[in-house]
């Protein structure tokens, strides 16, 4: 009977004896739990703690989780903006040359004609061509047709009143005609006039023409200067 109640006690002291193990244990869990250690309540297995009983145990989440990082947004690629695209205008076209005036027109005939003759280009002076002017406008607003102007000077004079110093003065009037060629062809077959045109040794002109009611007068004044 002794040795039986010394078998229950030695049992009773081991059993609490290994409860007391599992406690210690569990504590010695808790206290080496770090922050990332979450406890969670858990039935305990049957037969570890008495019936009814609720074991407390822990689990690690492992080290704790970093926020993940956001990514970087791509830079989305945003087409470049180009002017629009503006098509040339087409160049505009030259404007054309005026048309040489009549007296333009005179010279070139009649240097035509002297080129023919084998003689030099008259080239044309202003100072002559300011002279044939006033002279055309002076027999268009007195109504005469002479080499004698109103005031009775004639050709050299009033080429030499312009400042030219000449050699040789020559000069060739016409009215009626409108046209270059007309009043050209009307001194080339003119005797006398002709000499004036085909002198070689006339090397500047002046053309001048003044309009009237009976039609245009025409003054050429050809020079060779001192």
């Amino acid at each position: 009977m002794l040795l039986a109640e010394l078998a229950q006690v030695s049992l009773e002291v081991a059993a609490t004896s290994a409860r007391s193990k599992k406690v210690a244990l569990l504590a010695g869990l808790f206290r080496d739990a770090g922050p990332e250690d979450v406890p969670v309540v858990i039935p305990y297995l049957a037969g570890r703690l008495p019936q009814g009983r609720i074991g407390v145990g822990w689990r690690s989440l492992g080290d704790p989780v970093e926020p993940a990082a956001e990514p970087t947004p791509t830079p989305s690629r945003t087409a470049a903006t180009r002017p629009p695209t503006v098509s040339p205008s087409p160049s505009a076209s030259p404007a054309p040359k005026p048309r040489p005036g009549p007296d333009a027109r005179v010279v070139t005939r009649v240097n035509t004609l002297r080129a023919a003759n084998g003689c030099p280009e008259l080239e044309t002076d202003p100072r002559l061509t300011e002279v044939a002017q006033r002279h055309s406008e002076d027999m268009a607003a007195r109504n005469y047709f002479d080499h004698t102007d109103s005031s009775g000077r004639g050709p050299g004079d009033r080429v030499g009143a312009t400042g030219y110093a000449w050699s040789a003065v020559g000069e060739t009037i016409a009215t009626g005609m409108s046209d270059p060629a007309a009043v050209v062809e009307e001194w080339r077959n003119s005797p006398g006039r002709d000499d004036d045109i085909f002198n070689c040794d006339f090397t500047h002109v002046g053309v001048g023409i003044a309009d009237s009611p009976r039609g245009p007068y025409w003054t050429q004044v050809l020079a060779t200067p001192s």
